[in-house]
């Protein structure tokens, strides 16, 4: 009676990878951070968890945790007018975009500008509006500024551009400099398009500081924006489903209208955000933060040192240029142009579990970079 649809790639990929028996076999492919091929867990937000009390076990407001949401707020948006930003606690950043798209929908917003490739999750999250693709890097593998100018100056008022926060790009790893960003704000705002940030990966390009600055500068310079942000990664609770969704009003009078959509939107979803994420973090806020700001920004050297060790050891195996150039970006991934043909074979000989489009995870080798010298020679 019904047809099969296709799995999901990357969990796909993953399970393929679960049930290889091979002991030398590597998860390049999934987005989590890994160290040792073992899934990392930030210790400060282990030493918080520890602290949370187990007894209360009711509902969220529909808005979620306020304190927990004004934290997030003044963590990546310091402002003098942050009472003109709106908030919803969401169940992560995937969560967050599907809000923010039933809200475009509310709103008229529309097109939707989405620089590819991207994050594919993306189209089906906002499949019930109309989507525009525009190239997200040009031929030589850099940012397709042409295209990002000829996107935004041709856009409708109202457009809605995809940009995902810092140099930490899915799946590519490179993302505006910031005089590219400093002239986008200028168009947008001639545009009068919006902006939505997603923040899945805030800390991981080039540590928490200079990334939270990236956000805060982009949310100051344009009118029309909005920012969501994932614990995820950037806090290791991915089953925990832990986000927020912040959108920038005209003024402090119209926060209460966009949270009464925000509130519509996530009562219609799964009724009220999760409890126990948000309880974990306002435990780092009080007792650990100095120790997470630590642990983020350890992590993101060692996705930094880890993507000179591989494009080390590319060049001493004498790999096309092309692929020691594509490692040149930040955060948890890179995209190697290799054909998913390439991908299978490397995939049954080796072990070497990486995306279908080409995209690495490059915290898959960190503490096993050495180990894969032999791979690296034979691809």
């Amino acid at each position: 009676m019904w047809d099969q649809i296709p799995p999901d790639p990357i969990f796909n990929i993953y399970g393929r990878y679960l049930e290889d028996s091979r002991p030398s076999k590597i998860n390049a492919a999934i987005g989590i951070l890994l160290q040792n091929q073992k899934g990392y867990v930030m210790p400060s937000v282990q030493k918080a968890a520890a602290h949370v009390k187990h007894d209360d076990y009711g509902y969220l407001p529909i808005g979620g945790d306020r304190s927990f949401l004004e934290w997030v707020r003044d963590l990546y948006i310091p402002s003098e007018k942050n009472d003109c930003v709106a908030l919803q606690q969401t169940a992560g950043g995937t969560h967050a975009c599907w809000i923010m798209g039933q809200i475009g929908k509310r709103c008229g917003w529309g097109p939707f500008l989405i620089p590819v490739p991207t994050w594919d999750n993306y189209f089906v999250l906002l499949e019930h509006g109309t989507q525009t693709t525009f190239s997200h890097l040009n031929k030589e593998g850099e940012i397709d500024w042409n295209a990002y100018k000829n996107a935004i100056q041709s856009a409708d008022e109202g457009s809605v551009l995809m940009l995902q926060a810092t140099g930490a790009h899915n799946p590519t790893g490179k993302n505006l400099n910031e005089a590219q960003r400093d002239e986008l704000i200028k168009m947008v705002n001639k545009r009068k398009i919006w902006v939505y940030m997603d923040g899945a990966y805030i800390g991981l390009a080039a540590g928490l500081k200079a990334d939270t600055s990236w956000v805060s500068n982009m949310w100051k310079g344009v009118d029309q924006v909005m920012l969501g942000v994932s614990f995820s990664k950037t806090a290791t609770m991915y089953g925990h489903r832990l986000g927020a969704l912040m959108i920038k009003c005209p003024d402090g009078s119209q926060v209460k209208a966009m949270e009464s959509y925000l509130q519509a939107a996530m009562r219609g979803s799964i009724s009220m955000p999760p409890r126990w994420g948000s309880l974990v973090m306002q435990q780092v806020q009080k007792n650990y933060t100095s120790e997470w700001e630590d642990d983020i920004n350890r992590t993101q050297n060692q996705l930094a040192q880890t993507r000179k060790t591989l494009q080390k050891l590319l060049t001493d195996e004498g790999a096309p240029s092309s692929w020691i150039t594509a490692l040149d970006g930040e955060g948890l991934f890179a995209l190697l142009p290799i054909s998913p043909e390439t991908i299978e074979q490397i995939v049954q000989k080796h072990g070497l579990y990486i995306f279908e489009n080409g995209r690495i995870n490059i915290s898959g080798f960190i503490g096993c970079e050495q180990s894969i010298t032999h791979l690296l020679a034979d691809l």
